[in-house]
């Protein structure tokens, strides 16, 4: 009888090892693209009140909302350090929808369904509401 040295691995035993790989990124690639899509809109709601905050200092300071977004970028000094509305930022577009001396409405809308959870819209007072 002989006996054989273990000199490596069998076919047998690299594909077992190849399926239990591919079970584990199955698994987890699905959660990893979920949580990205949940901090997005995480993202996309802070940013919401980022934006809603600087239009209520513009307001203490002018006595009115801008009529122009980009005032809160091009004020001395300015009350957005960031221009959310002229490209999509984590996964998602900044709109304003209504702006005038006395409302505003500033919606976050999600590029994709892989970018984001829902759309959201802020309004003056800094009112949050999920939209449907």
């Amino acid at each position: 009888m002989k006996i054989r040295k273990n000199e490596g691995t069998t076919f047998v035993e690299t594909l077992m090892v190849i399926a239990i790989i591919c079970l584990i990124a199955a698994v987890a690639i699905p959660n990893l693209l979920r949580a990205r899509a949940e901090g997005n809109t995480t993202n996309a709601r802070q940013t919401l009140k980022t934006v809603a905050t600087a239009l209520e200092n513009y307001t203490i300071g002018n006595g009115t909302y801008p009529n122009d977004i980009n005032d809160l970028i091009t004020d001395n000094p300015p009350y957005l350090l960031k221009n959310y509305f002229n490209r999509p930022y984590s996964g998602y577009n900044f709109i304003v929808d209504s702006l005038s001396e006395y409302l505003y409405s500033v919606s976050a809308i999600p590029i994709g369904p892989e970018t984001g959870t829902g759309s959201f819209t802020i309004t003056t007072g800094g009112l949050l509401h999920k939209n449907d």
